[in-house]
């Protein structure tokens, strides 16, 4: 990103260059002038525009530039660097348009991990809910055939399965990768396992699809259906 494609307000200007070149000063001319810290200069040789911050030095360096410019050649760092410490420096919040190339390369990854956290939670979620389902399933057959003194726990478990079953299915997001997290902390193992049948379900779903897929293709081509 070009230093030129980064404006900055007169306020911004005066702020950086308060810090980083605090000689340079207003002269008779519309130019800011002072000794140029970038070779150790006494003379006011160095030249600010303060409507820009561009500047130039007359003097050993023979070169000038923007304020981003300014500050890689007072420190040696880069592009990215140099723009975050300008920004630190005049207040300005940073923004996800100047990240550099290893920031961007963090982010892809911490996005693909979020993503992956969200396909483990659906596919554990799944199994969860079919777990679910045939506890009720057998607590509700218990209550037929229990005794009075066992229907208040079969009671108690049916009333926590429901809830268990209605948390699972309203559950979205972040909401939902807390669930699996919880779960894995409690019981790895079993969750685990439940993710593991989890993807096996899924992958022979979709080989189902295929296969059905070819089945519906082949029998329209063999009726003379196909375009």
């Amino acid at each position: 990103m070009p230093d030129s494609a980064i404006h900055f307000t007169p306020c911004e200007v005066s702020a950086f260059y308060a810090a980083r070149a605090p000689r340079v000063k207003q002269g008779r001319g519309p130019k800011w002038r002072g000794p140029c810290p970038l070779h150790g200069g006494k003379n006011p040789n160095l030249s600010v525009d303060p409507r820009t911050g561009c500047w130039y030095c007359f003097s050993q360096c023979g070169r000038g530039g923007g304020v981003i410019d300014f500050e890689m050649a007072l420190t040696g760092a880069g592009f990215h660097d140099s723009r975050r410490a300008v920004f630190d420096i005049i207040g300005r919040p940073d923004s996800d348009g100047w990240l550099s190339r290893s920031e961007l390369r963090q982010r892809a990854i911490t996005a693909e991990k979020e993503r992956r956290a969200v396909e483990l939670s659906e596919l554990w979620r799944t199994m969860e809910l079919r777990a679910v389902d045939e506890s009720l399933e057998r607590a509700t057959r218990l209550l037929w055939v229990a005794d009075e003194a066992s229907l208040e726990q079969i009671g108690a478990d049916v009333r926590s399965w429901t809830k268990r079953k209605r948390s699972l299915q309203g559950a979205s997001g972040d909401a939902l990768t807390a669930l699996f997290r919880d779960a894995m902390r409690a019981d790895p193992l079993r969750t685990k396992r439940l993710v593991m049948d989890g993807a096996r379900d899924k992958a022979d779903a979709e080989q189902w699809a295929v296969a059905i897929v070819r089945l519906l293709e082949a029998s329209t081509r063999k009726l003379g259906l196909s375009e």
